[in-house]
């Protein structure tokens, strides 16, 4: 939650499709670059609705907008390095156990965004090519 200002409930129709910049949104007339989480985590999107939450970041220089469906909950948590083999994750900042017991991912948007949206969340290696 540090890198979020704030939380704004919009629709479909609010968002915008630019050809040099991609989706867009005007909040209080500033438009912002949207990215739908989903798309950035390279998942199905299985849930038949929209995304309805825009999650507004202004920890970068240039403030954007991150799409959700639902915010389920809020908690303080212990935020822990990542291990040796997950450390090159590309936008994953730490881990942490919840109150339940299970694990949870602590995403860094601003890195997040810059990986690009066809490569998946695994670290990104050089290949290597046989001569």
């Amino acid at each position: 939650m540090s890198h979020i200002h704030e939380s704004i409930q919009i629709k479909e129709s609010d968002i915008q499709s630019s050809v040099n910049i991609g989706d867009v949104v005007n909040i209080r007339g500033e438009n912002l670059r949207v990215y739908r989480l989903n798309q950035l985590l390279d998942l199905k999107d299985e849930i038949p609705d929209p995304p309805k939450i825009l999650l507004v970041s202004r920890a970068s220089e240039t403030p954007f907008g991150i799409l959700v469906h639902d915010i389920s909950s809020m908690q303080q948590v212990v935020v822990k390095k990542l291990g040796i083999e997950l450390k090159n994750l590309v936008g994953i900042s730490g881990s942490a156990i919840l109150g339940d017991g299970k694990p949870a991912l602590i995403l860094d948007l601003p890195r997040l965004i810059e990986r690009p949206i066809s490569k998946s969340l695994r670290a990104q290696t050089p290949v290597r090519r046989a001569a």
